[in-house]
């Protein structure tokens, strides 16, 4: 039992982690998320459209804010964003075709406004995220981005 305490203390002490060192990143997809699935909502008012604009706007905001920070430190943007792909190919290939989707149609069927479903369904569908993220990243890229701040 104590290893399995240990361990689950691990996972989730890299979780909260990768949370605190992408949470401006977050929160800046989950602004466009929103932006963008309300705007998708109101015009059409299809939950497949809402999804799906809600997924476009978090990654344009997510990698968007990458590239930002590392050109305000006086890099170049895309090397970020292709090392944040590389260190999280995995789960976000997981996230994108899966569990983002699910989980954003499930919050908008149960939860009803969109803003509301959109930063709940997000909000799980981080954390599956960097649960996967927190055991599959590559450590030498993790890293690279690190150090690239």
């Amino acid at each position: 039992m104590t290893r399995l305490r240990r361990n689950l203390r691990s996972v989730c002490a890299e979780i909260l982690a990768l949370a605190r060192r992408y949470a401006l990143l977050d929160a800046a997809g989950l602004v466009l998320g929103v932006v963008a699935a309300s705007a998708a909502h109101a015009a059409t008012g299809r939950t497949d459209l809402l999804v799906l604009a809600a997924i476009a706007g978090e990654n344009v905001g997510f990698y968007g804010m990458a590239a930002v920070r590392h050109k305000l430190a006086g890099k170049g943007g895309t090397c970020t964003v292709r090392a944040l792909w590389r260190e999280f190919a995995l789960a976000e290939c997981i996230d994108f075709a899966l569990v983002r989707p699910v989980a954003l149609v499930l919050a908008t069927q149960a939860l009803g406004p969109v803003a509301v479903a959109v930063v709940s369904g997000g909000l799980v569908a981080d954390l599956v995220y960097y649960t996967i993220a927190s055991r599959c990243a590559r450590p030498t890229t993790a890293a690279a981005v690190r150090s690239s701040r």
